[in-house]
This record gives structure tokens, sequence and C-alpha cells, in this order.
């Protein structure tokens, strides 16, 4: 026998090993995730320590808060009083000046409103017309 059928022959072999290798370890992974739904594979184990987490977190927040009641309190009222604030000035008569127009952009020594003849001179507002509009007008 020439080297070429030898060489042949081994390298069938290899590859057929490999082959064999590749579907077991194919059908192993198969098992492997059929035996568990995606949703559980992805929040099996990272379930378990948000929850631990969270679960230590309030305690430790609850420990703080039953420490400091009358700082939670004081929290909680000016918290009611800043997004109650435009109602308690309307009660007591104070105008806040917030109005609900579009607030004017105008710098504070200028009008808002913006001259036509001065907007007319502008180039980017009025701009040269090109040779097919010229075409068109004609």
């Amino acid at each position: 026998m020439t080297r070429l059928p030898h060489q042949f022959i081994e390298d069938r072999e290899l590859r057929d090993a490999a082959r064999a290798v590749f579907l077991a370890d194919l059908e192993h992974a198969k098992g492997a995730l059929s035996r568990k739904g995606l949703l559980e594979r992805l929040t099996g184990p990272l379930s378990k320590r948000v929850s631990l987490g969270l679960k230590d977190t309030m305690e430790v927040a609850a420990a703080g808060a039953s420490a400091n009641r009358s700082g939670i309190a004081a929290l909680v009222a000016a918290l009611i009083v800043w997004f109650s604030r435009d109602t308690i000035l309307e009660w007591v008569g104070v105008e806040t000046g917030e109005t609900e127009d579009e607030p004017d952009l105008a710098s504070p020594g200028q009008s808002a409103n913006v001259d036509a003849d001065a907007a007319a001179d502008h180039p980017a507002s009025n701009p040269a017309p090109c040779d097919a509009t010229r075409k068109l007008g004609s």
C-alpha cells in the first residue's frame, strides 16, 4: 500500500472519533438544558442572591428607621409640603409668577417679538432664488 491510503484511513478515524465526541457533548448539553426551563436557568441562582440582598437591605433600613423616627417624619412632612407648595401658596395668596404658557426666551433687555424688517434683511430667512426657481417663475 502507498502512503496516501494509509494516511487517509488514519484521518478518517480521527475525524470519526472527533465527531463522536462532539455528538456526545451535544447530547449532554441538550439533556442538561431540557431539564430546566429558560426562565428557571436565568433566575434560579440570581433570584436567590437578589432576594437575600433585598432582605438584608430592608432589615438595615428598618433598623435605621426605627432609630430615627423623628427624622423620617420630618422628611415625609418636607416632601408633602414641597409637592403641594403651589396649592399652599395659592391659599396664602402669594403669586408664584409661574404661568402655564411657554417661557419668554428673550434676553432681559430685549422684546420677544422679532422685528419683521430685520428678519427680512437676514440672508438665512430670505435666500436668493436659484436658477431652477427662476426658470419656473418665468
